[in-house]
C-alpha cells in the first residue's frame, strides 16, 4: 500500500466525524458542559462545511459565548483550555474505542480528524450523501495532514499548513459572503428596526443570576430562563424577546433598563438562584417590573431542594409564567405547554440539535442536526421532540434541493412528524415541518393549513411566524405574510444567525418594495447573517432591478458557480403557487443567462 493510500485511510469521511460529534456531545462530559458543547460543535460543523477561515478568537467570543471583542482573547483561550483537557477525558475513558480522534491543536482553534485504530465498517456514509462526504473529505483530508500524536516536525509544518488554510478560507469567505470584518455592537445594528410593528405588549426575559458555586445552579438558572421563555411564547398576545438575542446583547446585557428601551419592551423580568451553602436547599428569586414606570409589579420567591430534575424547572417555570400572567391585564394565560422530556442528557441533546438545525439552509448542518435528533429519540422514543426536529431537517433538506431521493424523504418527513404529533399535538416544529414537506410537493393550501396549526400552537416562536409569512407568500399573498416576519424579528431582533432578515427581504421582493429587499439583505450581511445561493439570486436581482446592474452581475457570476450545487430556477419554480411569483426572479436574472 502505497502512502498516500496509507493516509487517505487515515481521513475519516464527514459522516463519520459528524457521529463522533455526536457521540461526543451526548457523553455525560459534555451533557453537563453546555457551553464546551457549544464551542466544539461550533468549530467542528464550520471546519466541515469547508468555513475554517472563519473560526477567529473574536467570532468564537461572539456567536458561542455571546461576548464583545474587547474580551475575547481571554474567554475564547481560556475556554479552548478546558475542552482540549475534556476531550483528553473523553478519549481517555468513555471514548477510548472511538472510531474517530477529533482534536483542537494549540495554537489553533480549528480542528484535525484522524480515524484510529478502533474505526470499523459499521460506519457507512448514506448512499444519499456520498458526493457531500466527498467534497467535504477533501477539506478534511488537507485539515488532517498531521496526526494528534505527531511529532514536532510534523506538528510544525501542520501549524504552518494551518495558517495557510486559515488565510485561504478568510479570503474566500470575505469575497462570497462580505462577512464583516470587524465586531458589531448593539448599537450598530439594533436602533435600526422597525420595533413598533405589533400591538402586542412585549416582554424580556433575562438570564436568572446564578450565585451557587457548583454546576448544578448554572442548570438551574437557565434551564428556568430557557423554560419562562419557551411557556410565555406560547401566549398569543404577547412578543417574548428571544433567549438568543437576549445573549447576544452582551455589551449591555447587564443593564436591564437599557436594553429593554432599545428593544421597545414594557415588562422586563429577571431572577436569582442562591443558596447559603450549608444545604442542599435553593432560593429560587423572580421579580416582573413596568419598564416604562420602573414599578415592581411581582414578585415570588421559592426555597427548593436542589436537583437535576427537568422536573422541578418544569415546575418553577409554569408557577411563575402563571404568576406574571396573573398580574397582568393584557396577557391571557393559556395552559398549552408541550410535554418535557423524561430525562436532563435528552433535554440538552434536542436543544444542541435544534441550535445546529437553524438557519436550515445549510445540508451538513441538517444531516449533523438530524443525527442528533435520531438520538434524541432513542433516549426517550415516547417524546415528540426527536420526531419533531428529525422531521424538519428532512423537510428542509428536501425542499432546498440537497436530498437525492426527495420523494422518498419527503415521505418520511410526513410521517416522523406525524408521529411527533401522535404524542403532543401541541409541537409546533412538526406541523412547520409538514408545511415546507407539502410545499416541496406542491399542495400549497395544505402547507397553510399546517403552518396556521404551528402558530395556534406556538405564537411567540419566532421561527414559526417567519416561516408561516413565507408560506402566505408562496401562495401569493405577500404583503399578508408580511406582518408575521416582522412580528419574528422584533421577537428575535439581534442574533445574526437567524434568517428573518432574508426572509422579510425575499418578500419584500414579492411585495414589490425592491429598495427595502435590498437594504434588508445587506444589513444580514453587514451583521454576518446566513447566505445562500437563494438569497444571492433575490438579492441580484433587487439590484437588477434598481439599475445596479455591474454589482447585480458579479453576484450573479457566484451563483453560477454553485448552480451544479443548487439550482435556483428549479427551487423558485417549486416553490410558488403562481408562475409569475418566481418569474419575478427568474425573469430579471435572466439577461445575465443570456449574454453569456
Amino acid at each position: 500500500m502505497t502512502q498516500a493510500e496509507q493516509h487517505k485511510q487515515q481521513v475519516p469521511s464527514a459522516q463519520q466525524v459528524e457521529q463522533q460529534l455526536s457521540h461526543i456531545l451526548s457523553s455525560p462530559l459534555f451533557t453537563r458542559a453546555p457551553k464546551l458543547s457549544n464551542f466544539l460543535e461550533y468549530v467542528v460543523i464550520e471546519t466541515l462545511a469547508g468555513r475554517a477561515g472563519r473560526i477567529k478568537g473574536f467570532t468564537i467570543a461572539s456567536e458561542v459565548f455571546g461576548r464583545g471583542k474587547a474580551d475575547a482573547g481571554t474567554i475564547v483561550r481560556v475556554e479552548a483550555g478546558r475542552l482540549r483537557r475534556r476531550l483528553m477525558d473523553y478519549y481517555r475513558d468513555g471514548g477510548q474505542h472511538a472510531p474517530v480522534y477529533i482534536e483542537i491543536p494549540k495554537g489553533t482553534y480549528i480542528p484535525i480528524f484522524e480515524l484510529t485504530e478502533h474505526n470499523t465498517e459499521n460506519i457507512v456514509p448514506d448512499s444519499d450523501n456520498t458526493k457531500e462526504n466527498n467534497a467535504i473529505q477533501l477539506n478534511t483530508e488537507t485539515l488532517t495532514s498531521s496526526s494528534p500524536k505527531a511529532n514536532n516536525r510534523k506538528t510544525k509544518q501542520l501549524f504552518i499548513s494551518l495558517l495557510i488554510l486559515f488565510a485561504v478560507f478568510t479570503s474566500f469567505w470575505l469575497f462570497y459572503s462580505n462577512y464583516p470584518t470587524e465586531h458589531k455592537t448593539t448599537n450598530d445594528y439594533i436602533s435600526q428596526y422597525d420595533l413598533s410593528i405589533s400591538d402586542n405588549p412585549s416582554i424580556m426575559v433575562f438570564p436568572f443570576e446564578n450565585h451557587i458555586k457548583d454546576s448544578s445552579g448554572d442548570l438551574l438558572a437557565m434551564g428556568l430562563t430557557e423554560d419562562i421563555i419557551t411557556d410565555l411564547s406560547r401566549l398569543s398576545d404577547i412578543d417574548v424577546i428571544a433567549l438568543s438575542s437576549v445573549l447576544s446583547l452582551h455589551e449591555t446585557i447587564r443593564d436591564y433598563v437599557g436594553v429593554a428601551k432599545k428593544l421597545g419592551v414594557k415588562y422586563i423580568l429577571h431572577g436569582s438562584v442562591r443558596s447559603d451553602g450549608q444545604s442542599d436547599t435553593a432560593r429560587i428569586s423572580a421579580q416582573l417590573f413596568d419598564n416604562n414606570s420602573g414599578r415592581q409589579l411581582w414578585a415570588q420567591r421559592f426555597d427548593r431542594e436542589i436537583t437535576n430534575s427537568l422536573k422541578l424547572q418544569d415546575e418553577l417555570a409554569s408557577i411563575i409564567v402563571q404568576g406574571m400572567a396573573e398580574s397582568l391585564t393584557d396577557i391571557t394565560f393559556q395552559n398549552n405547554k408541550s410535554l418535557n422530556p423524561t430525562n436532563r442528557e435528552t433535554y440538552e441533546l434536542y436543544k444542541q440539535a435544534m441550535s445546529l438545525v437553524n438557519p436550515p439552509a445549510d445540508p451538513w448542518r441538517l444531516i449533523t442536526a438530524r443525527h442528533a435528533f435520531e438520538q434524541v429519540i432513542k433516549l426517550d422514543p415516547a417524546w415528540a421532540g426527536g420526531y419533531a426536529g428529525s422531521a424538519y431537517t428532512y423537510a428542509f433538506h428536501v425542499w432546498w434541493g440537497h436530498s437525492k431521493q426527495p420523494e422518498k424523504d419527503r415521505i418520511h418527513s410526513i410521517s416522523l412528524a406525524n408521529q411527533a404529533l401522535e404524542l403532543d399535538k401541541s409541537f409546533g416544529l412538526a406541523n412547520s415541518a409538514l408545511a415546507f414537506a407539502y410545499l416541496y410537493q406542491g399542495n400549497f393550501e395544505k402547507a397553510l393549513s399546517h403552518s396556521e396549526l404551528a402558530v395556534k400552537s406556538q405564537p411567540g416562536d419566532p421561527y414559526v411566524l417567519a416561516y408561516h409569512g413565507y408560506i402566505h407568500c408562496a401562495n401569493g399573498d405577500a404583503e399578508k405574510g408580511l406582518p408575521f416576519i416582522q412580528r419574528a424579528l422584533r421577537i428575535d431582533p439581534s442574533y445574526s444567525r437567524t434568517p428573518f432578515l432574508n426572509i422579510l427581504g425575499l418578500v419584500n421582493f414579492h411585495a414589490g418594495k425592491h429598495d427595502k429587499a435590498l437594504e434588508l439583505f445587506e444589513r444580514n450581511i453587514k451583521r454576518g447573517g446566513p447566505s445562500n445561493p437563494g438569497i444571492q439570486a433575490y438579492q441580484a436581482a433587487a439590484l437588477a432591478s434598481l439599475g445596479r446592474v455591474d454589482e447585480a452581475r458579479s453576484i450573479y457570476t457566484l451563483i453560477e458557480l454553485q448552480k451544479n450545487e443548487f439550482n435556483y430556477e428549479q427551487w423558485l419554480r417549486r416553490s410558488f403557487r403562481k408562475v409569475e411569483d418566481a418569474n419575478k426572479v427568474i425573469d430579471v436574472l435572466q439577461i445575465f443567462a443570456d449574454s453569456k
